[in-house]
């Protein structure tokens, strides 16, 4: 889609682009607002956000569509910031 920009000066024409600007939303399925200008994380800045959520390493990596040995290796990392270098594994 092709990106034109447009010197609005009256309210009657702003009102009207924002209606289009709706209105390509719906027939385009985009449902948020200001998807072009979100930038988007990577895995490994989403994986410490989903753990201190409380998610488990097999829940990160369901989330993340990552591999179980991704979701360990990011779970460690997310230990070693918040500073607890003993595990406490139950077997």
């Amino acid at each position: 889609m092709k990106r034109v920009r447009l010197f609005v000066r009256s309210p009657k024409k702003f009102i009207c682009l924002l209606l289009i600007s709706v209105i390509i939303r719906k027939v385009s399925g985009d449902s948020s607002k200001n998807n072009s200008f979100k930038p988007t994380k990577s895995i490994e800045a989403r994986a410490p956000g989903l753990f201190s959520k409380g998610k488990t390493p097999v829940g990160v990596a369901i989330k993340l569509d990552i591999s179980s040995e991704e979701a360990e290796t990011f779970f460690v990392r997310y230990w070693r910031l918040k500073q607890q270098y003993e595990f406490d594994l139950q077997v």
